[in-house]
């Protein structure tokens, strides 16, 4: 248990660096459906909206309503142009290959594009709250 631990507040260093930069962007599926407890979803969405008004952090969410101009894409976790790590249920993919690196490069910028920010996204959080009913 301790272990994990450490590693939250690792990741929570991180995240609070001033010299980092993280875009992240959601599906609104992703804040709309709940794992877990009533209680432990409510404070996942609360931690997520006090991580999207850091300065550091850009949030977006791609809601649910729109017409979409690109699929729904697994898990990406892009490193700078070098690295990207996409996550599936049953494996990691990492690709190094500037190519690909690029092409996910794309697929992350055409999902921004279709994302909310700010106040917008806040309110996608806010509502996925409200639907918990805590």
């Amino acid at each position: 248990m301790s272990e994990a631990v450490a590693v939250r507040m690792m990741r929570q260093k991180v995240l609070q660096s001033k010299e980092r930069r993280f875009s992240v962007v959601l599906e609104e599926a992703a804040v709309s459906s709940r794992i877990g407890s009533v209680e432990m979803m409510a404070a996942q969405l609360g931690y997520l909206t006090a991580a999207g008004l850091r300065e550091s952090v850009s949030l977006g969410i791609v809601p649910a309503h729109i017409e979409r101009t690109m699929w729904s894409s697994p898990g990406i976790w892009m490193f700078d142009d070098d690295e990207v790590t996409l996550e599936t249920p049953t494996a990691a993919l990492t690709i190094t290959q500037p190519r690909g690196v690029q092409l996910y490069g794309r697929v992350f910028a055409e999902l921004s594009g279709m994302a909310v920010v700010g106040s917008p996204a806040r309110a996608l959080i806010m509502a996925a709250i409200d639907r918990l009913g805590v």
